[in-house]
């Protein structure tokens, strides 16, 4: 008996920033050339060498919503000033409901005398390496296609992989990621900036799953994109051009 033709299916595998990403088509592009294609452009994050952080702390969450609900959420802010009152009292440009103030580098700036993203504005923590100092007391944030976020905030990053469950289920994963200095040292703790993230997460949480309920009704026909809604609209179109390159036909609700 010839094994190679009884093993195991052969899948892609390539790592990036610490992270492993795996394509199941046998057909995937070369994992740089495909985060290249991305519109948030994450490959920007790799003068910050992430994969050099390590994971203090993780949070699931199970949310009753859609997938698709939950990245158009992150890629918009016009619910900032009405959901979010504590993220937009530290983050000025999130007041408009725009979700960046004309950055060349695609952050947005902390509020004056604001140093990291907690209900105090500070923490003891110290800022990630390899950080200039205006990026210290910046905020960035990219999606990667087809299930991740990758954020950065001063002192620390989060990696966040959205596991589509069913058509109105989605499991959220967060890793919180710190230096290893930063973790190895007497008194490390990252509970303020940890409690603060996970507001932030429950609160679009929470409105993601209003969103699945109002687009179950059988009274939802479409929505639309608002001015500010650009960052959903792109998505959208992203996957809908994915979708009809793969040759996939979604099923309602997918």
């Amino acid at each position: 008996m010839d094994c190679r033709e009884f093993g195991l299916a052969a899948i892609r595998v390539e790592s990036w920033q610490g992270c492993l990403f795996v394509n199941l088509s046998g057909d995937a592009p070369p994992l740089e050339q495909w985060l290249d294609e991305q519109e948030d452009q994450p490959r920007n994050f790799e003068r910050w060498d992430l994969g050099s952080l390590r994971v203090a702390h993780t949070t699931v969450a199970e949310i009753k919503a859609n997938w698709k609900i939950l990245i158009e959420n992150y890629a918009a802010c016009l619910h900032c000033p009405g959901v979010h009152p504590e993220l937009v009292a530290l983050i000025p440009a999130y007041r408009s409901g725009s979700v960046s103030e004309g950055r060349e580098d695609f952050g947005v700036s902390l509020a004056t005398r604001s140093s990291a993203l907690t209900a105090t504005g500070v923490t003891a923590l110290p800022a990630l390496p390899h950080l200039t100092e205006q990026e210290a007391t910046s905020y960035y944030g990219a999606f990667a296609f087809p299930n991740a976020f990758l954020d950065v905030s001063g002192t620390f990053a989060t990696l966040t992989a959205l596991l589509p469950r069913a058509a109105d289920h989605t499991t959220l994963v967060t890793e919180y990621l710190f230096a290893p200095g930063t973790m190895a040292a007497d008194g490390f703790d990252p509970s303020d900036v940890i409690a603060f993230n996970e507001l932030v997460i429950a609160q679009d949480n929470g409105i993601c799953e209003r969103v699945q309920r109002g687009v179950a009704s059988r009274s939802f026909v479409a929505g639309v994109y608002p001015d500010k809604d650009s960052g959903p609209h792109e998505f959208d179109q992203f996957y809908l051009r994915h979708m009809e390159a793969a040759g996939v036909s979604e099923p309602p609700g997918a």
